[in-house]
């Protein structure tokens, strides 16, 4: 599963670097795995977890390596020296989408509110049925977390959730589209809810 997502997360950079959060939930799940062990389990895997980490992180590299080849200055494979035309390029998109320039297009999502792409979101995006029932799983959910004790069961899933919701929600270019990364685990949250 390891070499697996650091592969898979290769691909994502590759076709999305705005995907690089996800980097994060590796990690954490690995993290959340580790702190269930016992003490004489933890001492014993401990390097088993960080071995596999390592795996995944260099799958990922070598991955976005071979599907993003123009973020490398090249002319071979191996000259692995990040493109300083591919940098800028991805300075100039962020500084159009961050309000940082005058971009034309940019200026629809001035002065909309916090809330402007979870309400999208819940009614076009997700549409109401889905929408509702994702936020109330949601909620439900955080009251297992913090109010019941059960953060090894839910943290990720309902911590990554949150808190990309939260830091795309308040940036400049508030739309339903950059939420993107949270539709599947609204979704899953929304089945929990059911079941």
């Amino acid at each position: 599963p390891y070499a697996l997502f650091g592969v898979a997360m290769g691909w994502a950079l590759a076709s999305k670097i705005n995907t690089a959060p996800l980097v994060v939930l590796l990690p954490g799940a690995a993290l959340i795995s580790y702190l269930k062990l016992n003490s004489e389990q933890r001492e014993h895997l401990a390097s088993t977890y960080l071995r596999n980490l390592v795996i995944a992180g260099i799958l990922c590299l070598l991955t976005f390596r071979i599907f993003q080849p123009y973020a490398f200055t090249g002319p071979t494979f191996f000259h692995v020296i990040p493109s300083q035309k591919w940098i800028d390029t991805m300075e100039d998109l962020a500084a159009q989408s961050g309000g940082d320039v005058d971009f034309p297009p940019a200026l629809q999502w001035a002065r909309r509110p916090i809330w402007f792409s979870g309400q999208n979101m819940i009614v076009w995006g997700l549409g109401l049925p889905l929408g509702l029932l994702s936020v109330a799983g949601f909620l439900w959910m955080g009251r297992r977390v913090f109010i019941k004790g059960e953060w090894h069961k839910h943290a990720l899933l309902w911590g990554w959730t949150g808190v990309y919701f939260v830091w795309q929600s308040t940036l400049l270019s508030r739309t339903m589209r950059y939420q993107l990364l949270i539709y599947p685990t609204l979704a899953i949250i929304a089945a929990w809810a059911v079941f």
